[in-house]
């Protein structure tokens, strides 16, 4: 039978629902018959979020009954990857939720870590930002959010920690579901110059152990144990005395 009298032949519902049912089931779909060996299969695919209309892919079959089904498992296969997440979360809880979550490795975040990225994010972004929804940001705002960090003097490296964090933020909720891009990707992060470490100066430094010495021997001892073995704060900080 050509393609042309299969239209031609009174439509029969065979797969019981209505448009409603489709609403009520998410997207459990209609199969009608058009003619012998040829029914279209159509689905119900929520809403478009820009225009508000509703999706209703569908595709005719020609084939048996079994085909139809199976083409409307793979339409609603289809919808269910290409369904668009609720853009109802605020960047504050998007970012809040992933401080809170375990880390790549699985392990769970310092509280150490938590705090100082909390805290950045309040002090670079939750003003502007904070309140609004994640999924409405644009790269171009996140763009002229760290030209105005630059403005007020913040160097380029901490205005890339600002970025890694928002960024990292996004990436982590959109594997999630709880947005659908990451406009940190497509914002301009201003470059950060790696300078080489600088020492001071010997005599510099003795300059301050002697000062030291007399006011504080304990605190001296830390400095010249430092200054000896090349210890960094945090490694410093984690010696047991």
């Amino acid at each position: 039978m050509s393609q042309s009298a299969c239209f031609a032949h009174v439509v029969q519902w065979v797969h019981v629902g209505t448009v409603d049912s489709m609403r009520a089931r998410n997207g459990s779909g209609q199969i009608q018959l058009m003619g012998a060996g040829c029914y279209r299969v159509r689905i119900s695919a929520g809403y478009d979020p820009v225009t508000g209309k509703r999706r209703q892919p569908s595709k005719v079959v020609h084939g048996t009954r079994q085909d139809a089904e199976r083409v409307r498992a793979e339409l609603l296969l289809g919808s269910g990857r290409n369904r668009n997440p609720e853009p109802e979360i605020i960047l504050q809880d998007l970012v809040s939720q992933h401080l809170d979550a375990a880390t790549r490795s699985g392990q769970p975040r310092s509280p150490y870590s938590r705090h100082r990225e909390h805290r950045r994010f309040q002090r670079h972004v939750s003003t502007l930002f904070g309140n609004r929804v994640a999924d409405g940001i644009k790269p171009q705002e996140l763009t002229l959010l760290y030209d105005s960090l630059l403005t007020k003097g913040l160097q380029p490296s901490s205005v890339q920690l600002v970025h890694g964090l928002v960024s990292s933020a996004y990436s982590w909720g959109n594997k999630r579901g709880l947005v659908s891009s990451n406009p940190a990707k497509l914002a301009d992060c201003p470059t950060a110059k790696m300078e080489p470490p600088r020492s001071p100066a010997m005599e510099t430094v003795q300059a301050h152990l002697e000062i030291l010495q007399e006011q504080d021997p304990e605190i001296a001892l830390v400095v010249r144990l430092a200054a000896t073995i090349g210890l960094r704060r945090n490694e410093i900080a984690g010696l047991r005395w």
